[in-house]
C-alpha cells in the first residue's frame, strides 16, 4: 500500500517582531536591525509538513525553524521568503513573502539663518541689543524622510516647531536654541544644531 501525493504544501507567517519587540506589517519599516518571523505550514496530502526553508534577501533557501530571527541588517529594504516542504517532498510552489525596510540612521538638523528683531543677521555667539530672534532651519535624511522637527530653548523640554521658529520677549543675556529632525520611524538627530547669542 502506498499514497499518492502531489499537492504541495502551504505556508503562512504568523508573526514578525523586531528587536524592540515590535510587531511590523508586511511592507512596513523599523529602526532596529534585528527582527524574527513565526512561521507555520498546512498540508492538505495528509503527510504532513516535514520542515521549512527560508531565504533572505534573494539567496539560495536553507532549512530553517520557527522561530528564525535575523540580526544586524544592513539599512535597506529587506525580502524574506519562506516555504513548507512536506513529507513527499512536495515545496510550497508560492512561498510567504515579507519584506521590510530597515532605517537605523538618525537624520541630520542645521540652522540656517538667524535674524533678531530689526532683521539683522546674528553670527553665532553674537550680540543683540533686540528681545527676539527668527531662526530658520532644514534638515536630511537618508532613509524614509523627515516627519518633523523638536526645538529647545535655554534647556527647556524639546516641543514640536516648523521653520521659521520665532521667539520674542526674550530677557537680557545669553540663549541658547537646539533644533533636532525626526524621521517617520522615530529615529531623532543625536546631535541637534545649535545656536547661541546674548540679548
Amino acid at each position: 500500500a502506498w499514497r499518492i501525493d502531489t499537492t504541495p504544501p502551504t505556508t503562512s507567517i504568523g508573526s514578525a517582531v523586531d528587536g524592540n519587540k515590535t510587531g511590523i506589517s508586511n511592507s512596513s519599516s523599523t529602526r532596529s536591525n534585528s527582527i524574527t518571523f513565526n512561521f507555520s505550514g498546512q498540508d492538505t496530502g495528509k503527510v504532513e509538513v516535514k520542515r521549512f526553508e527560508c531565504s533572505l534577501d534573494n539567496s539560495e533557501f536553507a532549512t530553517c525553524t520557527t522561530p528564525f530571527s535575523f540580526h544586524k541588517l544592513t539599512d535597506d529594504t529587506h525580502t524574506f521568503k519562506i516555504r513548507a516542504v512536506d513529507n513527499s517532498g512536495n515545496r510550497d510552489n508560492s512561498p510567504e513573502i515579507f519584506t521590510w525596510r530597515v532605517d537605523t540612521t538618525a537624520p541630520s538638523s542645521i540652522i540656517t539663518t538667524a535674524k533678531d528683531g530689526n532683521n539683522k543677521t546674528i553670527a553665532p555667539g553674537g550680540n543683540t541689543t533686540s528681545t527676539a530672534m527668527t531662526l530658520t532651519f532644514s534638515g536630511n535624511d537618508t532613509g524614509i524622510g523627515l516627519d518633523h522637527f523638536e526645538c529647545s530653548l535655554d534647556g527647556a523640554s524639546f516641543k514640536n516647531c516648523t521653520s521659521p521658529v520665532q521667539l520674542n520677549s526674550l530677557p537680557d543675556g545669553p540663549h541658547t536654541v537646539q533644533i533636532r529632525a525626526q524621521d517617520r520611524i522615530g529615529n531623532k538627530d543625536p546631535s541637534p544644531a545649535s545656536f547661541n547669542w546674548k540679548v
